[in-house]
Order: structure tokens, then C-alpha cells, then sequence
């Protein structure tokens, strides 16, 4: 498995929990490479990179960055001939990215706290009214506060509505 990261706080700390946990499933980690973001995005040249990674093989591949600059690396690596699976953080679910990415996004899973193609009860219920009022199906970030706190279950599922149920994000301190 090879491991490509932005040099940032989110792509050092999630190369670092996937090393982790590849180790602890024995997993070897063959290469890892970081690369720092650049201003503006549409100009940096992965090259280089992509080349030095041809030159190792990997199974797959994990990326640890965001959009925009992780598509312009998704295409590169296409553009390169690099067609193994690659694995992607959740910054990947986003509404850009195959606007961005385009077919290179083909070969990406993305890690998801939540299954969106879900069969149970509940989420049939909902995704109908969701994609009735917002016009798009459920993925990562219309789920992830529901997964973190579920608001009451008897309010929510008997509202026609699809919009989220107002809950407080940060605790208030007593004086």
C-alpha cells in the first residue's frame, strides 16, 4: 500500500492513523510520500511525485488531502497510468469533487461514518424526503451530526420534513 498526504495538520494526522492501523493489520506500507498545498491549486505539478510512486508498486493507494488540490492528484495519477484502488478521507465526500475529478474519481473509496445505500426502516423514510426537498441523496455530510448525536427518534420520523431537527452544537457554560 502506498500513502500520499498533504503536509497539513489533517493529512499528517490521517497518514499517520492509516500507517497505524495498517501496521496493526500487517499491512505493508511500501510508499509514503508528503507534499506541501500550494496557492493556487491549479498549478501545482504532481509529476514528480506520481512518477516516484510508478516507480514502487502498490496494491492501493491512500490519500490523505482535500479538495480542490486532491482531484487535480486524482487526474494526475490517471493522466500517469497509476489504476489501483484508492482510498480517500472523508474530505473526498463532497458535492465537488466529480466536477472537479471527473471519471479519475472512478477508482476512489471514500471513508464514510455513515452507509448511505442503507435498507433500514428508518432511512427508506427518510432519503425519499430528503432528496423531495434538497434535491440530492443522502452521503457523509447530511448524515455525520445526525450519526454523532441522533436527535429524538418519535419527532423526527413522524416530521414530513427532511430538515435537520435545530440542536445545540457547543454546551454553555453556568455561571
Amino acid at each position: 500500500v502506498g500513502v500520499l498526504f498533504q503536509r497539513s495538520e489533517g493529512g499528517e494526522a490521517a497518514s499517520a492513523q492509516f500507517q497505524a492501523k495498517a501496521e496493526e493489520y500487517g499491512l505493508s506500507v511500501g510508499f509514503m510520500r508528503s507534499y506541501l498545498p500550494s496557492q493556487p491549486w491549479e498549478g501545482h505539478d504532481y509529476r514528480p511525485l506520481i512518477s516516484d510512486l510508478r516507480r514502487e508498486p502498490v496494491d492501493a493507494l491512500m490519500i490523505a488531502d482535500q479538495l480542490p488540490q486532491a482531484a487535480k492528484l486524482l487526474k494526475g495519477l490517471v493522466v500517469m497510468n497509476v489504476h489501483v484502488p484508492i482510498l480517500g478521507t472523508d474530505k473526498f465526500d463532497r458535492d465537488a469533487l466529480w466536477p472537479l475529478a471527473g471519471s479519475a474519481a472512478n477508482n476512489l473509496f471514500v471513508a464514510s461514518a455513515v452507509d448511505p445505500p442503507s435498507d433500514t426502516q428508518d432511512y427508506r423514510e427518510f432519503r425519499p424526503r430528503l432528496m423531495q426537498r434538497h434535491g440530492v441523496a443522502p452521503r457523509l455530510s447530511s448524515h455525520q451530526g445526525a450519526a454523532a448525536a441522533p436527535p429524538p427518534r418519535t419527532p423526527t420520523l413522524r416530521s414530513p420534513a427532511a430538515a435537520p431537527v435545530p440542536r445545540a452544537t457547543h454546551p454553555r457554560p453556568t455561571p
